[in-house]
């Protein structure tokens, strides 16, 4: 068996929908395996949600894994997540599913936000409907800082 790989850098990849919904991953560099219908790449940006805009969450990591076949981007040293400037985590290593567009975290994760803090493990993010679900949370709320309701 032949093994065809294409070393690029930088790199950027989408993955578009036909719902509008679409993925991206920015890499310094990386390598696509023709066979495999994969990409590794290492000093890795992916962008979640609507047209892979910059505005919506976005996942750093120093290295990720593509399947294109299986739909599922790996960040096996996991990464720093950001929604919007206001909410970021800290992530072990992680699952993003992009058919059901669910982030799994197994281990251990962090996240922060406007007057919250939470850490807990086995994080589930289904990003389209903004549903989170983690295992052992504890939270710290800091009630003067949370945002005010208006009307």
């Amino acid at each position: 068996e032949i093994a065809l790989e294409i070393r690029l850098w930088p790199v950027e990849m989408r993955e578009i929908r036909d719902d509008g919904e679409s993925s991206r991953l920015l890499a310094r560099e990386a390598v696509y395996q023709y066979a495999r219908k994969s990409l590794r790449g290492s000093d890795v940006e992916v962008f979640l949600g609507r047209g892979g805009a910059p505005e919506g969450s976005v996942i750093r990591a120093s290295r990720a894994s593509w399947d294109f076949e299986g739909k599922e981007i790996l960040l096996p040293d996991g990464g720093r997540a950001e929604r919007g400037g206001e909410w970021k985590g800290e992530l072990s290593a992680a699952a993003i599913d992009l058919e059901g567009r669910v982030l799994r975290v197994p281990g251990a994760v962090t996240l922060t936000g406007p007057g919250l803090s939470l850490a807990g493990r086995n994080l589930v993010w289904n990003w389209t409907d903004g549903r989170i679900t983690m295992d052992a949370p504890a939270s710290r709320i800091a009630p003067a800082s949370l945002p005010k309701r208006k009307g």
